[in-house]
């Protein structure tokens, strides 16, 4: 039944995208290039503590693009309630490393209250407001936002409120998604769901006329975690469908 129902989505996501920028939906089917895996290795990823104007706390890591690969743009990743910045710096090379390597400054955070970021005074529950306190302290031009699960209460309300500010979305089984907006969204999105994952998938995401929805084979709800490879080559190469060579 679980297989039917994937299955159905899958088809009934090609269906919409038919306006979409990338000319080959099925992402899976790519492979990293030899000297971006080589050269990501080699990345090193900093950790940082900054002061946002609201008096949040807040820590990152960022790593950014050898100087010998052309560079395309920025990546902002945010973590799921269970998480950390840290997720994205697993294992050698991480996410992180693989994506600087690609060409990207990339910058993955705690939300407030998570693992090393912390408040002063009290969190306004605005989280549109505080991602563009982020995005401004740390001068992230028109990031491509990467947002899974919870952080989808931060990042569904700023890419909803601010298309022009963002270069792409990619929401990975997000949480709190609002029902209106999505049919006029035209910021290219990659929408990602593991095969195993008990979540269903957004019926109201699907309503992105620049919407791509990949399932990542034998993968739980963090995708990412299970099958690192896989998710970030149908992201990166998502991404080279933004900014080509």
């Amino acid at each position: 039944m679980i297989c039917s129902t994937i299955i159905f989505c899958m088809l009934l996501a090609r269906s919409l995208l038919i306006k979409a920028p990338v000319e080959d939906v099925n992402l899976l089917n790519k492979i990293l290039s030899n000297s971006i895996t080589t050269d990501a290795v080699n990345i090193i990823v900093k950790n940082a503590t900054v002061v946002l104007e609201d008096k949040t706390i807040l820590y990152y890591l960022e790593a950014k693009s050898p100087n010998k690969v052309k560079y395309r743009g920025n990546l902002l990743y945010l973590h799921g309630a269970a998480y950390s910045s840290h997720d994205w710096n697993r294992n050698k090379p991480s996410i992180m490393q693989i994506s600087a390597a690609a060409g990207y400054r990339t910058i993955a955070i705690d939300l407030p209250g998570f693992s090393y970021s912390r408040t002063k005074s009290l969190i306004s529950n605005d989280h549109s407001t505080f991602m563009s306190l982020v995005i401004k302290k740390l001068n992230i031009h028109k990031p491509i936002i990467i947002s899974p699960s919870a952080s989808g209460s931060y990042s569904i309300p700023y890419v909803l409120n601010n298309p022009n500010k963002i270069g792409g979305f990619v929401p990975i089984a997000p949480c709190c998604v609002r029902s209106d907006g999505w049919e006029n969204f035209t910021v290219p999105t990659l929408i990602i769901y593991g095969s195993q994952d008990r979540a269903s998938i957004s019926a109201q995401l699907l309503k992105i006329p620049t919407g791509n929805l990949v399932i990542i084979p034998d993968a739980p709800h963090a995708a990412y975690i299970k099958k690192p490879i896989d998710f970030v080559t149908v992201l990166i190469h998502f991404l080279y469908s933004i900014h080509p060579f």
